[in-house]
């Protein structure tokens, strides 16, 4: 996994790259450099100065002095291509150097040009990610978490989805209140503040000094950015856009908690809280005017869906996840979440998901909208056939919901008796390293599993070696499966090819 610009000013590194350190590359005192790692290396030293064969072919080439974390101490180690096609890049761990199993390797080149290179028990590398929000355990740079991810997810030769909702159905309202208006609705509860219950985003993220600084905006009148609402509750507008701007009003306003603090041009009001200032001051906070944009009932769901993704410009912006499980509050959220929390689930992708953007949720909805609405029936965007399936739930009953759930569980065991940690992954034929959880993957895998009846799933995993073969058969001998999974992976005719040849594959199981 690339360092991301955050990892790169933790580590004062130019670039870098970490990845886990495996069990048999423990044993074997040796890693294999790939992607990000290999390029950093190889950039460093120059392919022509890394010596090609054993170790012993040239010695003095092969011995590369590196700094070693935290201390940064020089150690000597034997660097090779092992292969004359230099397809594959060797490092030797020796005494001095040697991460467990299970560890992170981290390498970079620090913005003195010196390559570093270090190793961290995961506990100790937990408590370096906690701070950041997508740090992977894996080597790919196309890695979140231990997740696949796809730039391109949709049809890379055409942006429009194929049926593009009508605009004329856009209903937003602009407002121009006084800045009371807002406040009271804070203050009677009309504006839901605790958005973890519907996005998952924190108010409060601002510190006392950019608080500070906006209610000092506003006391000097510099105009504020807009506020978006969605309205379709009038007694409980969610927030779009604009929350942490709400929280420090609310928290000046109406919890009167906030003291002011290095302000810049009133400096004479550092120190005070809403009962210190004058009334003039508290009426003139009051009486400014804000724009507020609120989506109106009756704006369908895709609509919505959209404006969403459109307007929404915190600094986190939100996941069509996030989105999805805003518009579908109730049954299908809770649905979606119970399915993310089963054992099955955790146990089939051993826990690396993440659940801080409902990346876990993505996974469970992928599989909703192909179980439910069929592989067949797919018409791009993905986002809006994902948004379908969740609306969908709202019209099954219990004994419906209860049956996609046993479905959903059976699909995972088949898969993890199947698979076991290969499960959902790219088979990885050159090392003995796992590649990351693919989305598309597990959209084709879960959804054929779910559709196989009890008597069909046990005499699929009674042929389970069989179906691996001609599984990764599809990996070694059929390119364009391996690009329907890796590039695209929301346009129609390659969902159609992926899910199409495990079908045939398990039919052909079946059937013999």
């Amino acid at each position: 996994m690339q360092f991301d610009h955050k990892l790169k000013e933790y580590f004062s590194a130019e670039k870098g790259a970490y990845s886990e350190v495996t069990p048999r590359e423990f044993y074997d005192s040796q890693i294999t450099l790939t992607g990000v790692e290999a390029d950093i290396v190889e950039s460093y030293f120059g392919k022509n100065n890394i010596n090609v064969g054993s170790v012993k072919s040239n010695v003095e080439l092969s011995s590369k002095r590196f700094l070693i974390l935290p201390d940064l101490m020089e150690v000597e180690l034997n660097l090779v291509y092992p292969k004359a096609s230099k397809s594959e890049l060797r490092l030797y761990l020796r005494k001095g150097f040697k991460p467990n199993g299970g560890d992170i390797f981290v390498v970079y080149i620090s913005k003195d040009n010196k390559l570093v290179i270090g190793g961290y028990p995961i506990e100790e590398w937990r408590g370096i990610s906690e701070d950041y929000e997508q740090l992977s355990l894996f080597e790919d740079e196309n890695v979140i978490d231990d997740v696949e991810s796809n730039d391109n997810e949709d049809d890379s030769e055409s942006e429009y989805m194929s049926q593009p909702f009508d605009p004329t159905k856009i209903d937003v309202d602009t407002k121009t209140p006084s800045l009371d208006t807002l406040i009271k609705r804070i203050y009677r509860g009309n504006i839901q503040m605790d958005t973890s219950k519907y996005f998952q985003r924190r108010a409060d993220l601002w510190d006392n000094k950019k608080q500070s600084r906006l209610i000092e905006s506003i006391l000097i009148r510099f105009p504020l950015p807009a506020f978006y609402f969605d309205a379709t509750d009038d007694e409980n507008w969610l927030i779009v856009d604009g929350l942490q701007r709400l929280s420090s009003i609310r928290n000046f306003c109406v919890d009167k908690t906030l003291v002011l603090d290095k302000l810049e041009f009133l400096t004479q009001l550092n120190g005070k809280s809403w009962d210190d200032l004058g009334g003039d001051m508290q009426r003139l906070i009051e009486e400014t005017q804000v724009v507020i944009y609120k989506i109106m009932p009756g704006t369908p769901t895709d609509v919505k869906f959209n404006i969403f993704k459109r307007i929404n410009t915190g600094g986190i912006s939100l996941s069509p996840q996030e989105i999805r499980h805003a518009l579908f509050q109730g049954k299908p959220a809770e649905f979606v979440q119970d399915l993310a929390n089963c054992s099955e689930f955790i146990d089939a992708t051993f826990g690396t998901i993440s659940t801080k953007r409902m990346a876990d949720r993505d996974f469970i909805n992928r599989f909703l909208a192909f179980y439910l609405l069929g592989y067949k029936n797919y018409q791009p965007d993905l986002d809006t056939y994902m948004s379908k399936a969740m609306a969908s739930l709202y019209d099954k009953t219990n004994d419906e919901i209860e049956k996609i759930g046993n479905d959903f569980k059976r699909a995972m065991f088949l898969s993890s008796e199947i698979f076991d940690k290969e499960a959902f992954r790219r088979p990885n034929f050159s090392t003995q390293r796992l590649s990351p959880l693919n989305k598309a993957l597990f959209d084709v895998l879960s959804s054929q599993f779910a559709l196989l009846n009890f008597e069909e799933s046990e005499a699929l995993l009674n042929n389970k070696r069989l179906f691996r073969d001609k599984f990764y058969s599809l990996f070694e001998h059929d390119d364009y499966f391996n690009l329907t999974i890796t590039s695209s992976t929301g346009n129609q005719k390659r969902i159609n090819y992926r899910h199409s040849q495990i079908e045939e594959i398990i039919n052909d199981i079946l059937n013999k």
